[in-house]
């Protein structure tokens, strides 16, 4: 099983802000969605919505996209979208 979070980096810190124990199976293609509305953050995997949270820290500006140091990640298809 793997954790999947939410994060936001605030000035020289990180705080998590929500989690989720879905299980996540490697060696396959995901579809990863993340939703920022106001200041609701939503995250889907795989079509199932795994996560919602308010977080009114950043209101609007840049996104970012991390994984883990010691993980294998491909990304296809990427987009980012402002709505």
């Amino acid at each position: 099983m793997t954790t999947r979070r939410r994060s936001r980096c605030a000035p020289l810190s990180w705080q998590q802000i929500a989690s989720s124990g879905a299980s996540i199976r490697s060696g396959i293609w995901h579809t990863l969605e993340a939703t920022a509305t106001g200041d609701t953050l939503t995250v889907s995997w795989d079509g199932e919505q795994l996560m919602s949270k308010r977080d009114t820290t950043f209101a609007r500006g840049k996104i970012g996209l991390w994984t883990k140091v010691d993980s294998v990640t491909a990304f296809d298809d990427l987009e980012a979208e402002a709505r």
